[in-house]
C-alpha cells in the first residue's frame, strides 16, 4: 500500500464529520427544494421566510446574518420575495442606512403549508430514532457549531 492509499483510508469521507454534515444538509435541501417548488420558491428564499416567521421587522443585515448567507444573496432573494408580494422592505425612520424587512399577509399565509412540508421531511429523516437520540444529536450539533464559531472569531 502506498502513501496515498494510507492517507485516503485515514481521512475517509465516511468518517469526516464535516463531510457527513454537508451531505446531510444537501439531502435536506434537495427534499426541501422539491416541496417548495409548488410556491415557486428557492431554498434561499425559504430560509429568509423561515427566519421572518420566527422574528419579523428585522434589519436586512441582521436577517442576512441569521440565515448565514451573504448580503448580496440576501438583497437578491429579498427583491424577489418582495416582487412576489411575500415581504416588504422599509427604510428605518431613525437610521436611514437600515432597511427593515417584514412579512406581508401573503407571506404569512404560506407559513402553515411550508412548515408542514418541512416537518414531513424532518419526520422522514428522524424515523427510527427516539426523542432522546434526536435531542442528543441536536445537542452535539449545537456544541460542534459553538466550538467552531469560537475558533473562527
Amino acid at each position: 500500500m502506498n502513501k496515498t492509499d494510507k492517507r485516503s483510508k485515514k481521512y475517509s469521507t465516511k468518517d469526516s464529520t464535516g463531510f457527513l454534515v454537508r451531505s446531510l444538509h444537501q439531502s435536506f435541501n434537495r427534499n426541501l427544494a422539491q416541496k417548495i417548488t409548488s410556491e415557486d420558491l428557492t431554498t434561499a428564499q425559504w430560509y429568509f421566510l423561515r427566519a421572518l416567521w420566527e422574528k419579523e421587522g428585522v434589519a436586512q443585515k441582521e436577517l442576512s446574518r441569521s440565515v448565514g448567507l451573504t448580503e448580496s444573496t440576501t438583497v437578491a432573494a429579498l427583491k424577489i420575495l418582495e416582487k412576489k408580494g411575500l415581504i416588504k422592505r422599509k427604510r428605518d425612520s431613525k437610521d436611514t442606512r437600515r432597511i427593515n424587512v417584514s412579512l406581508t399577509s401573503k407571506g404569512r399565509s404560506v407559513e402553515e403549508k411550508l412548515l408542514s412540508d418541512v416537518m414531513t421531511i424532518n419526520s422522514i429523516a428522524r424515523k427510527g430514532y427516539s426523542a432522546a437520540e434526536i435531542k442528543a444529536f441536536h445537542k452535539i450539533l449545537r456544541d460542534m457549531q459553538h466550538k467552531l464559531e469560537i475558533v473562527s472569531d
